[in-house]
């Protein structure tokens, strides 16, 4: 029977595990984490939809503030539901018709928006529907 010493492999979950169980209780969760030389590793932040604009934009409880150290190009992804996009753009995108997008809102939460029709409709995504921001 194999035998294992010491917890060097345990100690980053263990920490992880802590993380992510007061950030279940009502705490933070980090938006990153460095290693030594201050080389930025991958991040994630949860949220999830909390309204429906009137014209059927996904409003998030994510707000714009807490996104300050994520990147705005491909990097960062995007989930809500089974759907997903790249990029987090102003409300001046110039991207074209019936495209996913997550936008900085005028009210200072990340919105998920189809350019000109309803995300709401378009991708059936009620209140309460889970929203990760996830990047590199």
């Amino acid at each position: 029977m194999p035998h294992f010493r010491g917890t060097s492999c345990i100690e980053p979950l263990n920490h992880d595990l802590a993380v992510h169980r007061a950030c279940r209780s009502g705490g933070v969760w980090p938006l990153k984490r460095e290693i030594s030389g201050g080389e930025q590793v991958p991040g994630s932040i949860a949220g999830k939809v909390v309204a429906v604009s009137d014209c059927g934009n996904l409003i998030t409880d994510i707000a714009v503030s807490s996104l300050d150290a994520v990147p705005r190009d491909e990097r960062v992804t995007i989930r809500c539901d089974e759907h997903e996009t790249c990029g987090i753009y102003g409300l001046d995108h110039g991207q074209p018709p019936f495209t996913l997008l997550a936008v900085e809102g005028a009210g200072g939460a990340l919105e998920l928006v189809i350019v000109d029709d309803s995300a709401q409709i378009m991708l059936g995504v009620r209140e309460g529907a889970p929203v990760e921001v996830v990047w590199d």
